[in-house]
């Protein structure tokens, strides 16, 4: 009965936009997801706080309509609300939004778009967006071509643990792109990605067992 009581209180306050007892709210229901109901009260609880302008909110709800969460899955209404969240300069929606402009998932492909909001987000510190606008600069997709940028922003995403990064920048160490030519440097880094389990690293140091080969390019 309290527990009733309770979760009446935090609906009441949910429906105030008070974001601590959304927070509690999610959690609660989040455990059984995959009860339609359950996701249904989710999506509809996300969707209130998301059209009163809350940006954390607004980037879930975006989720949910991407991953199909107590809705049916629409990526135009996703694009939409990532929209709205990076607007609100959530990070995470800008990355994210800058994946369906780069994927073209829920709008038409443009990896100017893309490149742009990668860009945002990875000046706000997000190490996935740090990648992403590293490969950019590397591949020229979105962005002139420039190594040195691409050294830049995977550096920056590989002091964040990012495996694929740390790779990434070994090999810009090792074949002299975008930075003088370093070998040492260069497996170091890729020893990190190994370490980590990142494929491509423990087949290039030529290692199953975490990186401690010489490695050969």
């Amino acid at each position: 009965m309290n527990f009733i009581l309770g979760l009446e209180q935090l609906i009441r306050a949910a429906e105030q936009d008070y974001d601590p007892a959304i927070l509690i709210l999610i959690k609660i229901f989040s455990l059984d997801a995959d009860d339609p109901e359950s996701a249904a009260f989710l999506f509809r609880l996300v969707r209130n706080a998301a059209q009163n302008g809350n940006a954390a909110m607004q980037f879930r709800l975006a989720q949910y309509y991407e991953e199909g969460i107590g809705t049916e899955r629409n990526m135009t209404e996703a694009v939409k609300w990532y929209r709205e969240a990076a607007i609100h300069n959530s990070a995470a929606a800008q990355y994210s939004l800058g994946f369906c402009w780069f994927a073209g998932d829920g709008v038409a492909q443009n990896k100017e778009c893309a490149a742009d909001w990668f860009l945002k987000a990875a000046e706000q510190g997000y190490a996935k967006a740090q990648l992403a606008i590293a490969g950019c600069y590397q591949t020229g997709e979105g962005v002139g071509r420039d190594l040195m940028q691409a050294v830049k922003w995977f550096r920056k995403a590989a002091r964040k643990g990012i495996a694929q990064a740390q790779y990434s920048l070994g090999l810009c160490y090792c074949h002299g792109e975008g930075v003088a030519a370093d070998e040492e440097e260069g497996l170091r880094w890729i020893r990190r990605a190994a370490g980590q389990g990142y494929p491509e690293a423990r087949q290039f140091l030529g290692t199953d067992s975490g990186g401690h080969a010489d490695g050969s390019f």
